[in-house]
């Protein structure tokens, strides 16, 4: 028994040291240099060789939140604990302008000021300079790098009250703000933007992406297109021309399922005697390298799919008796060719390939459709 108390107690201990190192690493990942200075009930706290968390005042790492789930007892909301309550009066002031009278630090949501490979961007024309900038609708002001600030004009800038916060709640102060005239898409326009220090993304924040053009907020949608074009077409079950005979081979014997030993029903249709007896469709089933060794040259690509394939084929009469089963309320057939018939995926592809031989730019591997072109001309005809 003590055997035991002392190994869950060098286990915990373990589990603790092991805890406290991942901390200490990702802090030092973080950055030894990150220095903060936040106005908080008009007293400062500086945080200099780690940041600091702004919810609960500890120094920690990521995945770390001490404040999570917990209520403010100033403010009564949660994640925060009242310390580090930014709410003196109990509400916090969103704004997403700022005024020159302002007399308190004013926060302002910006997301993110780092660019990925599929952001939407917009080049800026400042007269001598052009800058290529990201477009953030879920930012409220605009950002502006000072090394970009300081390539477009010498003038002092003005004094800014906002300090910018991110998704992962990293504040930033900016060192000024300043209203630039700058053209977008050939157009005039005068612009406020926040001055941040740092190697960050120019930023153009929801409203200027509003008032600028660049985005445009649709409440409901209208569709004229090719669905409201051809409704047969996408409505139902597809029906291919012909009727499909299965051969069988006569030396193969039939069989008859006897009732099973447990008295129980199962309403499907078993195909292994059937397949055994079926003669295969040899018909070539395509390659993707087959494909794709088609659309050399080709830019522009649509796929189309269609919907349960093998029912889209006919069966005829003799056929259809071949796959009867037996269900609690009688006899049933199938009039189209069902899942897990061999000679079904051989059958569907010559199919398809006989309604769609010599058409450019269309090629088939079973329910899959690709259509290809180098222009958009070439991919709608």
């Amino acid at each position: 028994m003590e055997r035991e108390q002392n190994l869950e107690k060098t286990l915990t201990a373990a589990h603790i040291a092991e805890t406290s190192k991942q901390h200490m690493k990702s802090l030092k990942d973080e950055g030894s240099n990150i220095e903060r200075v936040d106005l908080v009930d008009g007293s400062t706290h500086k945080h200099q060789g780690g940041l600091a968390c702004r919810n609960c005042g500890i120094l920690h790492g990521k995945g770390f939140r001490p404040a999570a789930g917990q209520q403010c007892h100033k403010c009564k909301r949660l994640n925060h604990f009242a310390r580090m309550c930014r709410m003196p009066g109990g509400h916090k002031k969103q704004v997403n302008t700022v005024d020159d009278d302002d007399s308190d630090t004013e926060s302002m949501f910006i997301g993110a000021v780092n660019s990925g490979d599929q952001d939407w961007v917009e080049t800026v024309d400042f007269g001598n300079v052009k800058e290529v900038f990201k477009l953030d609708t879920g930012a409220q002001c605009n950002v502006l790098p000072k090394t970009v600030y300081d390539k477009i004009t010498t003038m002092p800038l003005l004094p800014s009250l906002a300090r910018l916060e991110s998704y992962l709640k990293t504040c930033i102060k900016p060192v000024g703000r300043c209203e630039l005239t700058c053209w977008v898409r050939g157009i005039k326009h005068q612009v406020l933007f926040q001055v941040e220090v740092g190697n960050y993304t120019p930023l153009l924040g929801q409203e200027s992406c509003e008032q600028l053009g660049l985005v445009q907020r649709i409440n409901t949608t209208e569709s004229k297109g090719i669905l409201d074009e051809f409704p047969e077409v996408f409505q139902g079950l597809g029906c291919l021309p012909g009727k499909h005979h299965i051969s069988i081979d006569p030396s193969i014997q039939p069989v008859i399922h006897p009732p099973r030993p447990d008295g129980s029903i199962q309403v499907c249709l078993d195909p292994r005697d059937l397949n055994h007896a079926i003669k295969r469709e040899h018909y070539p089933l395509p390659l993707v390298e087959d494909i794709t060794s088609s659309c050399t040259g080709a830019t522009l690509f649509s796929t189309l799919h269609a919907e349960k394939a093998f029912y889209q084929i006919q069966l005829d009469k003799e056929s259809s008796r071949l796959l009867t089963f037996n269900t609690p309320f009688g006899r049933y057939c199938y009039l189209r060719m069902p899942m897990g018939i061999k000679s079904a995926p051989e059958v569907y592809q010559r199919r398809m390939e006989q309604v769609f031989e010599g058409i450019q730019g269309v090629k088939v591997i079973m329910d899959d459709i690709i259509t290809y072109g180098s222009n958009q001309e070439e991919q709608d005809t």
